[in-house]
């Protein structure tokens, strides 16, 4: 197997509540080459988890919308004994996590300026060049035209695609920093929307802070779990670009659903509440006890 794709469309899969498309998976990013590569990763990485016990994955317990799968696919002894049992125990933060990169902190004043709600947060995540040169122009000229507050994680690596005087020319309503404090940003009052790639800590803060998404996902994971904000959680909405009309018909749907933070809402009771909470602090001590009868 190579893991390339013989036809492209829609794919079915059991354990997979949204649907997905041949494009949505994971490895599929690069040439032929650094596909296959990846492919042979990742079937390398699952065969070896045959032989553990208990497989810990950063997740939550009620994240499924049908309980009775959930109940069938987590924290249960799987039907065939060649598979690890699977332990979601989660990544909720009440205060900001240690950051490998220096935060600008001047961004949260900017926020204290600014309206309720009145704030669009971007960022595309750290791990990779998140947009080409193209895209960050695009994105820049609809952030000027729109003329919505924002702040923008942008590195100064990635910022040659912005045009000439544009920090400048857009400060009196945006903000561009090169890292930010991201949890302290998205629990502030000032913050309503997200503009995310989609990575999976990303999502779970921004369930977390109850921020509603505008999704553009770039690589690996963050094609599905896009497919379960929008489709499955209906917590947001995916961009196909970074045009005017992109951003501007993205932000006024969000706005118009009057249902969306009763869903944000439910998922985080769901996910982080006292009764997930209890469970996934059941499943660390489910970890701990087999890993000491083992000693």
């Amino acid at each position: 197997m190579t893991g390339i794709p013989q036809c492209q469309g829609p794919m079915f899969l059991k354990s997979v509540e949204p649907s997905i498309f041949s494009e949505d998976l994971p490895w599929l990013i690069g040439t032929l080459a650094e596909r296959q590569a990846r492919f042979k990763f990742w079937t390398r990485t699952l065969d070896r988890s045959k032989s553990l016990q208990c497989l810990l994955v950063i997740s939550y317990p009620n994240h499924y919308r049908d309980k009775n799968k959930q109940l069938k696919l987590i924290n249960t002894k799987n039907v065939c004994d060649d598979y690890p049992r699977i332990l979601p125990v989660g990544c909720t933060y009440e205060d900001e996590r240690t950051s490998f990169w220096k935060e600008d902190h001047s961004c949260l004043n900017w926020l204290d300026k600014q309206n309720d709600g009145s704030v669009l947060y971007i960022s595309f995540g750290s791990w990779v060049s998140p947009i080409e040169e193209t895209k960050v122009k695009t994105l820049a000229l609809a952030l000027e035209a729109l003329a919505q507050p924002f702040i923008w994680v942008l590195g100064a690596n990635w910022r040659n695609g912005l045009p000439a005087g544009y920090i400048k020319k857009v400060s009196r309503f945006g903000q561009i920093v090169s890292w930010a404090p991201q949890l302290k940003v998205l629990q502030h009052k000032a913050v309503r929307y997200y503009l995310t790639h989609c990575g999976w800590n990303s999502t779970v803060e921004a369930i977390q802070c109850q921020k509603r998404m505008l999704c553009y996902p770039l690589a690996g994971d963050q094609f599905l779990n896009c497919k379960y904000i929008v489709q499955v959680w209906r917590l947001g909405i995916r961009l196909s670009g970074f045009e005017y009309q992109d951003l501007e018909t993205g932000i006024r749907n969000l706005m118009k659903d009057d249902t969306i933070d009763k869903r944000l809402g439910e998922m985080k009771e769901r996910m982080m509440g006292k009764e997930a909470r209890f469970r996934l602090m059941n499943n660390v001590a489910t970890f701990t006890d087999s890993v000491l009868k083992k000693l």
